[in-house]
């Protein structure tokens, strides 16, 4: 076996396992009648969960939490503390101009991001010493057509970071492109 073959094949483990806990929050979240309200995928990263919908967790130009953010980030909670990795909690906007409190949209999504995980922290137990807050602004906007950018963009991702190493970190993308196609 080649070098790339065996991080290809270590890579697939790893995938294999991401989707593993993201079984785990889905069947979470359909408990608790929460499905439709997250998508998981896997990046060269990590296992992201992406919190989007339709004012579902922000209401436009906030970083106030709406009941059924709390109530997903609840259900969340649980399983995250009792993993191992640590969870980036990336906070986005979209590419309206912000008003009011917040200077741009670099803060704004800091302040969305940094409201989550308090309440992954406060409220369900993660440790602070494996999650941090990252603000993309509205730089990372989501690229599908069959979403409304302005409200799609509003958002918070969870990533569960892969501890492997970037040699097979490289190939999760292509493991869950194949695993995709089925």
């Amino acid at each position: 076996l080649t070098e790339d073959q065996k991080n290809y094949d270590l890579a697939v483990v790893e995938y294999n396992r991401l989707e593993g806990i993201a079984n785990a929050l889905s069947k979470t979240l359909s408990d608790e009648g929460l499905s439709e309200q997250v998508r998981f995928s896997v990046s060269s990263r990590g296992l992201i969960i992406g919190m989007v919908a339709d004012d579902v967790f922000f209401k436009a130009a906030s970083a106030d939490l709406t009941p059924t953010a709390f109530e997903i980030i609840d259900t969340l909670g649980p399983v995250l503390r009792d993993l191992s990795e640590e969870i980036s909690v990336e906070g986005n906007a979209n590419n309206l101009p912000v008003s009011g409190r917040y200077a741009t949209n670099w803060e704004l999504a800091a302040d969305r991001a940094v409201q989550v995980l308090r309440r992954l922290v406060e409220v369900n137990g993660v440790p602070g010493s494996r999650i941090a807050a990252t603000s993309f602004g509205d730089q990372r906007p989501i690229d599908d057509p069959s979403v409304d950018p302005l409200i799609a963009n509003r958002r918070v991702d969870l990533v569960v970071l892969s501890p492997v190493p970037d040699s097979v970190k490289q190939f999760l993308p292509d493991v869950a492109a194949a695993a995709a196609k089925g």
